[in-house]
């Protein structure tokens, strides 16, 4: 997974993990993210957001569990820490949806280009606990499971970091702003990612603001356009014989804890295609598809071919 460089000190990434099972046993360690900030420069700072999760109970679990820490609370559902060399971060337990949050790095000054252009990677990983129970063992959830027992990674993402000099992060950040106000315009205040999206936004408008720009001028758009500058030259349709496949959305998927993780897709020969995605921008573009009824051409991966690669929408529902 890659973010946007947005200025030369400042890059955001949205997320999601797992909850730690409300059912593990009492005793037994609750999931980590093992951050690897290595990949950056000296200096660099990181905050984590968490809407659904208390910033005081993750610091707490912090305490118990590591005899010191770098993590220091910045308001009730975040999270700041110095990015540097490899940092553990307790999961508090939960039932049901993944915690969505926002990662924000901060790069010092000095990270800023004067000619090449630098990539600094951070590296996250959740690690859980997994358990082979021994023949007779007690399986009763409240007592230790007995058997074997190991720690084991269940997910992991890489950011990957590139900075930009201010004019060009300018122009960057002010399409991306656009973007991600039209997003936000379908997503529900109900939904787990809209406090996610305020907080996105709020930072998005702060770096404009420093870079010179001016938040409140840039209007909501799917394609990034910002006044005096037009709108990127779309890319064209993928061709047909390198596997795109046109249809419209028969219907939109949720795995058992009611996460979107996919859409399915009728062709329009009549098959029907089923494509994996667990990506909250995804969901906002498929919803407005399904519900507009409106053409669409999925390209897959190459090596994946029920992970889409691009949607493109077709203007009134006409191939182009």
């Amino acid at each position: 997974m890659n973010t946007t460089q947005l200025s030369p000190s400042l890059a955001l990434q949205t997320f999601q993990i797992r909850p730690t099972p409300s059912a593990l046993p009492a005793g037994e360690t609750v999931d980590e993210l093992m951050i690897d900030w290595s990949g950056l420069p000296a200096g660099s700072s990181a905050s984590i957001y968490l809407p659904a999760v208390s910033a005081d109970d993750v610091l707490a679990l912090a305490s118990g569990m590591y005899v010191t820490h770098r993590f220091s609370r910045v308001d009730a559902h975040t999270l700041a820490c110095a990015a540097g060399g490899i940092s553990y971060l307790p999961v508090p337990k939960g039932f049901g949806q993944d915690y969505a949050g926002l990662l924000a790095v901060s790069l010092p000054a000095a990270a800023a280009p004067a000619g090449d252009v630098p990539t600094y990677n951070v590296v996250v990983r959740q690690v859980t606990t997994s358990y082979q129970t021994t023949r007779g063992a007690n399986a009763n959830a409240a007592s230790r499971p007995k058997g074997t027992r190991w720690r084991q990674v269940l997910g992991t993402f890489q950011v990957s970091l590139s900075t930009k000099p201010p004019e060009e992060a300018l122009l960057a950040t002010e399409r991306l702003y656009g973007v991600f106000q039209w997003i936000s315009e379908a997503i529900a205040p109900t939904d787990r990612w809209y406090p996610v999206f305020v907080r996105y936004l709020g930072q998005l408008a702060g770096v404009i603001t420093g870079l010179g720009g001016n938040p409140g001028q840039i209007p909501p758009s799917p394609t990034g356009e910002v006044p005096g500058f037009p709108a990127p030259k779309p890319r064209p349709v993928p061709c047909a014989d390198a596997g795109e496949v046109v249809g419209k959305i028969r219907g939109v998927t949720y795995d058992h804890f009611g996460d979107f993780d996919g859409f399915v897709l009728e062709t329009e020969t009549g098959e029907q295609r089923r494509f994996c995605s667990r990506e909250a921008p995804m969901l906002v573009l498929i919803h407005q598809a399904w519900t507009e009824r409106t053409l669409v051409a999925v390209r897959p991966e190459s090596r994946r071919r029920d992970v889409p690669r691009s949607v493109v929408m077709l203007a009134g529902g006409d191939r182009r």
